[in-house]
């Protein structure tokens, strides 16, 4: 447009140069040509104007789109912390754990309660405990056997030194009934060895029941051994612990995601008489509300298979 707009411009100054001065013909044609010259400046204005609004038109689209996308981040960054925060506020909720309350105390045979203060409550979790119990118990069994088969073996060697000792007894008995039909050096000799043979004889029996009686308290002590307070010397690093005031009552904050076990033990002095208790309890936890727990007669541990048959 522009280029068309340039020559015809030359073209009518050419015409105004090669004559002498404008005729009327020359003049209406010059002032159509400036008609049409402003009428050209108008469209070149009007094409101008639509060219910047087209730019100015893409550009606010281009900009509608930046924004669009930008309020689509920000509201996928605000689902993501929601979901960021909520995660964050049930994990706190979860890490505070739930609480449980309880109280020890043992009721004597006159009905009276008795407080025991000052008694450490640890807190492990279940299956630790079941298999502590487990091996313990396979190890107390494993010890009792042992044990039991050193009595079975001094028992039956004693029989047999006993045995030999009877018998070397009833030898020299019957020696001594008939030496007046032996000579004197066959019965001299005779009883001499049969008196040596009978004092190594009970030499050995004698050895023999020292061995059996110390087989016999291993056995003893190992039976005695598979008590309560083993199992629970057993179990270390405990997960919490705790400790009962002078009430008995006691309070410990646990996990959600425990299964816990809580194991306590105490003694007191009845006269000149020890008493000791031992406690192995599984809580069963609420999510609501505390959990309340009391170890008492009731619930004194008294042997694994109570515990891992449940």
């Amino acid at each position: 447009m522009k280029m068309a707009f340039a020559v015809l411009a030359s073209a009518v100054a050419a015409i105004l140069m090669s004559s002498c001065g404008p005729s009327t013909e020359e003049l209406r044609t010059e002032s159509e040509l400036s008609a049409l010259r402003n009428q050209l400046r108008g469209v070149e204005t009007s094409l101008a104007e639509s060219t910047n609004s087209t730019a100015l038109l893409e550009r606010a689209q281009r900009e509608h789109a930046d924004a669009f996308e930008a309020l689509k981040s920000e509201l996928v960054s605000v689902r993501e912390q929601l979901n960021r925060d909520a995660q964050a506020a049930e994990a706190a909720q979860e890490s505070r754990g739930c609480e449980v309350r309880g109280e020890i105390f043992i009721v004597t045979e006159g009905r009276t309660n008795v407080r025991l203060g000052a008694v450490d409550v640890f807190v492990f979790q279940k299956s630790f405990v079941a298999r502590v119990l487990d091996e313990t118990r396979r190890a107390i069994t494993e010890e009792t056997k042992l044990a039991e088969s050193a009595v079975q073996k001094a028992d039956a060697v004693l029989t047999t030194r006993q045995a030999e000792y009877d018998r070397l007894q009833a030898e020299y008995t019957g020696l001594m009934k008939n030496w007046k039909r032996l000579s004197a050096k066959r019965a001299r000799d005779d009883g001499d060895r049969l008196r040596a043979l009978i004092r190594l004889a009970e030499e050995g029996v004698l050895a023999e029941r020292k061995a059996r009686d110390v087989a016999a308290l291993a056995l003893e002590r190992a039976r005695a051994s598979g008590g309560p307070h083993r199992y629970i010397d057993a179990m270390t690093r405990p997960m919490l612990s705790t400790k009962t005031n002078s009430d008995g009552r006691f309070s410990v904050s646990i996990p959600r995601d425990c299964d816990p076990v809580l194991v306590a033990w105490a003694e007191r002095l009845v006269g000149r008489t020890r008493e000791v208790y031992h406690w192995i309890v599984p809580i069963q936890k609420s999510r609501t509300e505390a959990n309340e727990v009391v170890l008492s007669n009731h619930n004194l541990f008294n042997s694994a298979d109570d515990f891992l048959n449940e």
